[in-house]
């Protein structure tokens, strides 16, 4: 079993989780899985206790090889005892039980190894029920039987608690209930027949499994790790399993390992799930596939549909999938209704690396938020791009399966963009490639996808120093249930390849125009970790002292065209520029609604204080002393105004939270002697209970000089936003001013 709760600490401390001591229930190993098959006919089963050779024994009922045990009662008791290696923790049992003919008395229990029962099970009524048997003595009735007809019985006996849930052919029957007797341990399964004469009874497919007991999160844990292995040796069996055993409401980063293996399920990330990286052994060796598709049907009678026809859905936020494949393994046959998507993705800020993404029609759905692609293998024929997404593909192969025509096989994007969207689909440095045998000048680059309408839905795509091969059309947009290509925003740059022509069909950005399709534009304002950051120019932070001027104002220059004078920010981030102490993201942006970064912060709190470092080296191994931030992360380190996350690593990349940027803003306060004690302050934010301890003389201190009201939900384990660092700088300096 692999459950990892690192724990660290340093200035930026991880959010707690929100509601502690939470059980998460961990994936079970077979100690014993038997189906008779291997037995021989007629003979007691091997590797069990019988109490009589002759009437206990193997038989096919049906003639078709597929065996089973047959206790066959005449007179006296028979019991059937299969003993295992003691279990402690969590013991799992499945058997398929029937009987002959209807009789009470008959038992199904798991017991220790002096053969006390934990668990009992009992026919009654005549044999037509089954109960449990409590701890008291009285039953609770189960299910009832009918003779000749086979029930699955399964028992979670967990030992720790002394409570079992049982299930009658996967319907909980009873959830929690005590055991029979206590019990250090469950070590025999055991069926038994009455004294008297019933006609006897059967056993197959026999499973028990062991498992640790549910345990809980502590409540100073900082990171949760799950593996999830189909051998049973991880702590889940599934991929959906650790999904739904991750706490709810937690803040904690989530890590799931997949290992090598094909994952049979349709897996769903829901919108609750936040901070979560899935990671697989390589795309080549862990595989999540489902063959829905959207004219078959589903448990209601009715349709699929595209939609609802993806083997995994991506509904929550920020979350990282490195190493995986996605496919969706049905197989089209020219028929309708035969669209059939490998991966659904509408949560915001996912991003993905070296992974795989197999289907043939709409393989890939990305219909909300920002996703980010790179070094990823995507493969289809019809629309398998498609959706209303604002996403980044770089350096990634992209392949048209060959559909046998000489002219159209297939389309490879279908962007739904927002009319009020700039960017739809972006391609850059990707390869575009083609399946052996698939003909020249047969496949689109894409077509518009324009359901709400053409006044709502204006498509976006762009192929930017990509290599395409000569299956790309010589005219490669092409109109779509009645839209024209001419309506969508289509565009290529310097492509290269046989695939690439310039004509005038295939519209072409400029030099000017193409500067504006970075990876912060795209992606509104977010940087993905996988991709290389976009970064500040190098130059030296200016000299300055602390003010004496007025309080922000606002000048007539706009300095960022993403911000507006209605915004709330405006004039703290223009005072800010004005001083040269923001620089914004790049092509006159500042990004206001990204969250900031560790870099981001010290790089600020550095030029606001004037702070210099002559140092040539860093103290942190993962800080570049020539990097944008490097001076700036060595001169507040040697003032004392940051640390690291350990002795030797900053995490200049990682966002910090509210608490912590106050907490920084605070020590610049002492630094500049605007004050240095900590106020008898009482701390009446809604969610003050929410304040780390470390940061709490930190933001009473915030809140005494007025950086802060005291009121209201500060919501302190936030990551904070670009423009929550301008507001509290610009408040910081406001108070410098007036001292």
């Amino acid at each position: 079993m692999n459950k990892k709760f690192t724990k660290y600490f340093s200035i930026v401390l991880s959010t707690l989780i929100a509601a502690i001591n939470i059980p998460v229930v961990y994936a079970s190993s077979f100690i014993v899985n038997e189906n008779f098959n291997n037995m021989k006919l007629h003979t007691s089963p091997t590797g069990y206790q019988v109490s009589d050779a002759d009437s206990i024994y193997t038989v096919d009922i049906n003639g078709s090889d597929d065996y089973c045990v047959y206790l066959d009662d005449k007179e006296g008791q028979l019991k059937l005892n299969k003993p295992f290696a003691p279990q402690t923790e969590v013991v799992n049992l499945s058997v398929d039980f029937m009987q002959k003919q209807l009789g009470s008395g008959t038992h199904i229990n798991m017991t220790d190894r002096t053969g006390l029962r934990a668990i009992r099970l009992e026919t009654r009524q005549n044999g037509t029920t089954l109960e449990y048997v409590s701890s008291d003595g009285s039953y609770s009735k189960l299910s009832d039987i009918t003779p000749n007809v086979w029930m699955n019985v399964k028992v979670e006996a967990n030992v720790k608690a002394q409570t079992a849930n049982i299930y009658i052919d996967n319907v909980l029957k009873l959830k929690n209930i005590p055991f029979k007797n206590s019990v250090s341990e469950i070590s025999y399964f055991q069926t038994l027949t009455p004294a008297d004469k019933v006609s006897g009874h059967y056993i197959d497919n026999l499973q028990i499994s062991s498992a640790k007991a549910p345990i809980t999160i502590p409540d100073d844990a900082t990171e949760i790790s799950f593996t999830v292995d189909a051998s049973g040796q991880g702590d889940f069996l599934t991929v959906q399993e650790a999904i739904n055993a991750i706490p709810a409401k937690t803040t904690l980063p989530i890590t799931i390992h997949v290992k090598a293996g094909t994952y049979k399920e349709v897996v769903t990330i829901p919108k609750s799930i936040t901070n979560l990286s899935l990671v697989g052994a390589g795309s080549d060796q862990t595989i999540l596939t489902f063959d829905n598709y959207a004219g078959k049907l589903n448990e209601s009678g009715s349709m699929y549909g595209t939609s609802g026809s993806a083997s995994t859905y991506i509904k929550g936020s920020n979350i990282s999938v490195e190493g995986i494949t996605f496919e969706n393994s049905f197989k089209e046959t020219g028929a309708n209704n035969e669209q059939a998507i490998a991966l659904s993705v509408t949560g915001n800020e996912v991003q993905f690396k070296n992974c795989r993404f197999i289907g043939n029609q709409d393989t890939l759905l990305l219909d909300g938020g920002s996703q980010y692609f790179t070094d990823c293998y995507i493969e289809g024929d019809v629309d398998f791009i498609f959706g209303r997404s604002q996403a980044y593909f770089q350096d990634c192969e992209i392949r048209s399966l060959n559909r046998g025509s000489n002219s159209n096989n297939g389309y490879i994007v279908a962007p739904r963009t927002s009319m009020n969207e700039n960017y739809g689909f972006v391609f850059v440095n990707c390869k575009l490639t083609a399946q052996t045998g698939t003909a020249s000048n047969s496949v689109h680059l894409g077509r518009p996808w324009t359901p709400s309408g053409m006044s709502v839905d204006k498509p976006s795509a762009a192929f930017i120093n990509c290599q395409m091969d000569s299956h790309i059309k010589l005219e490669p947009w092409t109109s779509m249930s009645g839209t024209p290509a001419s309506h969508g925003r289509f565009f290529e740059y310097q492509s290269t390849g046989a695939g690439a022509v310039i004509n005038p069909s295939r519209p072409q950005l400029t030099d000017e125009e193409v500067s504006y399709y970075t990876i912060s534009n795209v992606l509104k304002g977010w940087i993905p970790s996988f991709s290389v950051k976009e970064t500040l120019p190098e130059e030296k932070p200016p000299v300055v002292t602390p003010p004496t001027q007025e309080t922000p104002s606002t000048p007539e220059q706009n300095y960022f065209t993403d911000i507006t004078p209605n915004d709330s920010y405006y004039d703290a981030v223009v005072f800010l520029a004005q001083k040269g102490y923001v620089k914004g993201t790049g092509n006159n942006l500042f990004a206001p609604h990204a969250n900031a970064s560790r870099a981001e912060v010290v790089v600020m709190l550095s030029r606001v204080l004037n702070l210099e470092t002559t140092s040539n080296a860093s103290e942190f191994r993962d800080v570049n002393i020539d990097s944008w931030y490097g001076k700036a992360v060595q001169a507040c380190y040697e003032t004392g105004l940051v640390n690291g996350v350990s002795a030797t690593s900053f995490a200049p990349n990682d966002l910090i939270s509210t608490q912590d940027l106050l907490l920084l803003i605070s020590r610049a306060i002492k630094h500049l002697n605007l004050n240095s004690t900590v106020p008898e302050t009482t701390l009446n934010f809604t969610d003050a209970s929410n304040i780390s301890a470390y940061a709490v003389n930190g933001i009473k201190i915030c809140v005494s000089t007025g950086i802060i009201k005291n009121e209201g939900a500060l919501l302190p384990r936030n990551f904070a936003t670009r423009a929550d660092m301008a507001t509290l700088f610009a408040k910081m300096l406001q108070l410098a001013s007036k001292i």
